[in-house]
């Protein structure tokens, strides 16, 4: 069974729109009454009046900057390619023998 006194009171709901000042009734917890600043009768969405941005010459005006971004940008080094290593010294190995294990035991 559901538990009594735990949920909220329900109102029959005013809801007021300040900005065209239309009313219309409906249900809620909140209170009696309800202040809106926008509603379905006023919102552009709504009645149709919304304007949507024009795209003509967008694609276009990017590709010109997108371009003119590519023909300035000044060439980089490839990072993959060996560069010397300062202060490094050259050392000669041709005076260096290495022994095997038989030399070794023949000594």
């Amino acid at each position: 069974m559901a538990q009594a006194n735990i949920h909220p009171k329900y109102f029959k709901t005013e809801v007021t729109c300040i900005t065209c000042s239309n009313h219309f009734i409906t249900g809620s917890t909140k209170g009696p009454e309800i202040r809106v600043d926008t509603c379905s009768n006023c919102h552009p969405f709504y009645t149709g009046k919304q304007s949507f941005l024009s795209a003509k010459g967008q694609v276009e005006r990017f590709l010109n900057k997108a371009s003119k971004k590519v023909e300035a940008k000044p060439e980089k080094k490839d990072a993959k390619t060996k560069q010397e290593p300062k202060n490094t010294k050259v050392v000669s190995l041709d005076n260096f023998k290495v022994e095997t294990k038989s030399e070794k035991n023949n000594k």
